[in-house]
């Protein structure tokens, strides 16, 4: 190849190689096998502060100068030539790497600038800690490793200010753990760096027992001007080979990212604290609370409203609804018109309001309260709403209403016919007459009509105060239903094939038999009689008072023995004798209950155990 032509190929390859050097972000120098200085970059000459006129064989030395893999200052290098070192001599640092063909590159970095990277670097990773969700017990551990991680620390122990004493919270690298006691704000170097805020240096203190080293540190954890606690740490020995310069102004911005830190993860935790508390205590609360946004998304629900609404939590604020919400004029309340959704966009505080839930005709009926929840800047971003079920109210203030209507009639019922009969038996005297027996027997039966009226409430109220009393004594139940059935029922038959003793108040039991007679009577066909079965099987007496009438519809079955309940509303009576059977009986140890099926007939059954006397 002429010369010429390997002149231009030399060209092209140095040129090429400075583009390459010039397009590094970090500076470059790079020598031939022979240990001179073939390239350099801008990058390097402004960390090395050279002339741009310096010629680069004068930096032929560096090869041999730099014996470790890397040197962190270059006034260490003795590098010989006033024009090559500046007089500043900043800290930088130098890495050699071979390459195959015997030729060095050798980076140059200006330690000052990484080190304000990582400087930056570790504060954004203490920034980034404080917005997680860590515990305050767990917040100064995760700290020391991450200054562990960051720097080259050999000790680091954290303590807080806890009144008048210092209490280690998180320690690496100590020869003893600082347990026991806390430690009193006695140490002066504490005390001086607790009274100005201030980063000190110094040696060991009661918080670290001694330690020897050079670059030691107390660092307050200061923030709005309060030191909540401090942080000792002591560097390792080649700190400044691995690190730079110790920067006590990056130390005190250090200690108050902790300071922040610390005190973010609190209120955030007691945040958290308190949430868990508003949720424990909605979640035990007996009515329905729910917890919801502008929106009317639910937040919040505890057992009880779930409960109330029948549904659970993930379809709370779903769509298709089981349910219509309904007015109490049962008229179909549009969405819009929900109380929550209502209160939610007029800002209103709804107070117990009556709506009905509508589950496909079975009603449920509620009481809906609607507080307002002000954000930090006042204004109204959340909303409690407030169920109450009332269904069992309602229901009974109907059966009062009603039990209240029929007993006005059931007393005007005896007291007509029984003013009657007493007027005709006074004519009949005041004509000197001899008074018919039929009228005294008629009256009679009204009277013991009124009678058993008038117990029954009698016994409510009984009940209701627990003044309700049974006497047992030794009964033969057989004599007993015997006795009863000749006085009132000549049709009804008793079936028990021995004599049964049983240990009851007699006055109690006859009450609960003529009850469940009468029923059995107004539902039986006039053909079939009622039976009274009398069984003993074991330590249980078994009473069994049977109809081959109609039955009880299955809708009404559990509601038989609920108080003022009637099967319709045009039946007799009160709607109070089975209940107060079933209090009688349960008054005696025992158990009333019922087995029908429509068409087929009822039977009651009277479960009592037996007692010796």
């Amino acid at each position: 190849m002429p010369t010429d032509s390997l002149s231009q190929l030399d060209r092209n390859q140095d040129d090429l190689l400075e583009a390459v050097l010039e397009c590094a972000q970090i500076g470059l120098i790079v020598f031939d096998a022979a240990g001179a200085c073939t390239g350099i970059n801008s990058k390097a000459r402004q960390l090395l502060e050279l002339c741009g006129t310096v010629a680069i064989e004068d930096l032929s030395g560096l090869i041999s100068a730099v014996k470790a893999p890397f040197n962190t200052a270059l006034e260490r290098l003795g590098v010989s030539g006033a024009e090559v070192v500046s007089a500043k001599a900043q800290l930088v640092r130098f890495e050699r790497k071979q390459t195959s063909n015997g030729s060095t590159i050798m980076t140059v970095e200006s330690m000052v600038a990484s080190q304000t990277l990582r400087e930056q670097r570790l504060l954004a990773r203490i920034g980034s800690l404080r917005s997680r969700e860590s515990r305050p017990t767990e917040f100064p551990s995760q700290i020391l490793q991450l200054l562990f991680e960051e720097l080259p620390l050999d000790m680091a122990v954290c303590a807080v200010l806890d009144r008048d004493v210092l209490r280690p919270v998180a320690w690496r690298g100590l020869l003893l753990d600082p347990v026991g006691s806390p430690i009193s704000l006695r140490d002066p170097v504490i005390q001086r760096a607790i009274s100005t805020g201030e980063v000190i240096p110094a040696k060991g203190t009661e918080l670290s027992l001694t330690f020897d080293s050079e670059d030691y540190f107390i660092i307050p954890l200061k923030r709005d001007g309060l030191v909540q606690g401090i942080l000792q740490i002591s560097f390792v020995a080649s700190a400044h080979e691995l690190w730079g310069l110790i920067n006590l102004e990056f130390l005190q911005e250090l200690g108050g990212y902790i300071a922040h830190a610390l005190q973010n993860v609190m209120t955030f935790q007691k945040l958290v604290d308190e949430e868990n508390r508003l949720r424990l205590l909605v979640q035990s609360l007996p009515e329905g609370v729910l917890v919801f946004n502008g929106r009317g998304e639910v937040l919040i629900s505890n057992p009880a409203a779930r409960e109330i609404l029948e549904m659970d939590l993930q379809r709370l604020n779903t769509d298709p609804r089981p349910y219509q919400l309904r007015d109490s004029s049962m008229n179909v309340l549009a969405r819009a018109e929900w109380p929550f959704f209502r209160a939610a966009r007029l800002g209103h505080i709804i107070s117990d309001e009556s709506i009905i839930i509508d589950f496909e005709g079975r009603l449920k009926y509620i009481e809906v309260s609607v507080l307002l929840l002000p954000g930090a800047d006042g204004r109204t971003t959340h909303f409690l709403g407030a169920l109450r079920d009332v269904t069992q109210r309602t229901e009974d203030d109907r059966r009062k209403d009603d039990f209240l209507s029929v007993a006005s009639h059931e007393l005007r019922s005896p007291l007509t016919p029984l003013k009657g009969l007493i007027q005709m038996a006074l004519q009949q005297v005041e004509r000197g007459e001899k008074v018919d027996q039929k009228l005294l027997s008629r009256a009679n039966e009204q009277t013991h009509r009124l009678a058993r009226l008038i117990d029954d409430l009698l016994d409510v109220s009984r009940i209701d105060s627990g003044h309700m009393i049974v006497a047992p004594e030794a009964v033969d139940l057989w004599l007993l239903a015997k006795n009863l059935v000749g006085r009132f029922w000549p049709d009804v038959l008793v079936i028990c094939d021995e004599s049964v003793t049983g240990w009851v108040d007699p006055r109690r039991i006859e009450q609960v038999l003529v009850n469940l007679v009468e029923n059995a009577r107004k539902h039986s066909h006039h053909k079939s009689p009622v039976e009274i079965r009398i069984t003993q099987t074991g330590n249980t007496v078994l009473i069994c008072v049977w109809d081959d009438g109609h039955g009880i519809g299955p809708e009404h079955v559990p509601h038989v023995f609920e108080r003022f309940y009637r099967l319709s509303r045009w039946s007799s009576g009160t709607g109070l004798g089975l209940n107060i059977s079933q209090q009688i009986i349960g008054q005696h140890g025992g158990q009333l209950r019922l087995e029908t099926e429509l068409g087929k007939g009822t039977a009651f059954y009277i479960e009592l155990p037996q007692r010796s006397h």
